[in-house]
């Protein structure tokens, strides 16, 4: 496996990769037709856009034939918090999951942030997400709550961050 840089032409596979991941996730928590509606199309778009802006990162993970089936993206916060970039996603296919490619995703992430003396992330999770523990045992500290309409319903989100001594211990764990 190869992790790389992300550019604009690997942003229909990162969606892919963002649905696809979803729907298994969610499976049975939210509702089939909310899951099917998911748009790798509408999804590749919005990643797309935001390669157009200097502040905005992103690192795909390649398998041996060179097929993206991990990636994560981070940026400026798009609320207003104390911290200096927020991850904006972090996928993984299932087949490919329990590899530790997550967790290298996430630890070039942090290198990354502190490569460039910044000094703290932040990312949102649904507090139902299966794999919400993942961002616990890699070092984010529960900072916030807050609650989003999803699929009819309020969901709870819960907002992790991660200061200088917990993203450089990222690569320690």
């Amino acid at each position: 496996m190869k992790i790389r840089s992300g550019t604009e032409a690997d942003a229909v596979a990162a969606a892919a990769v963002n649905v696809t991941a979803w729907r298994a996730a969610f499976h049975g928590i939210f509702s089939e037709q909310f899951l099917d509606s998911l748009s790798v199309e509408r999804r590749a778009s919005a990643i797309a856009a935001r390669f157009g802006r200097a502040d905005y990162s992103m690192r795909v993970v390649l398998d041996d034939g060179g097929a993206v089936v991990g990636f994560a993206d981070w940026g400026p916060p798009r609320e207003a918090v104390m911290h200096d970039y927020e991850l904006y996603a972090l996928y993984v296919l299932p087949s490919h999951q329990q590899r530790g490619l997550g967790r290298g995703l996430l630890q070039v992430v942090a290198s990354a942030i502190l490569a460039e003396g910044r000094t703290s992330l932040m990312c949102s999770v649904l507090e139902q997400n299966p794999h919400r523990a993942f961002y616990d045992r890699l070092g984010g500290r529960q900072i916030g709550r807050r609650s989003l309409l999803l699929d009819d319903a309020e969901r709870a989100v819960i907002w992790y961050g991660w200061q200088r001594p917990d993203l450089a211990g990222i690569g320690a764990i």
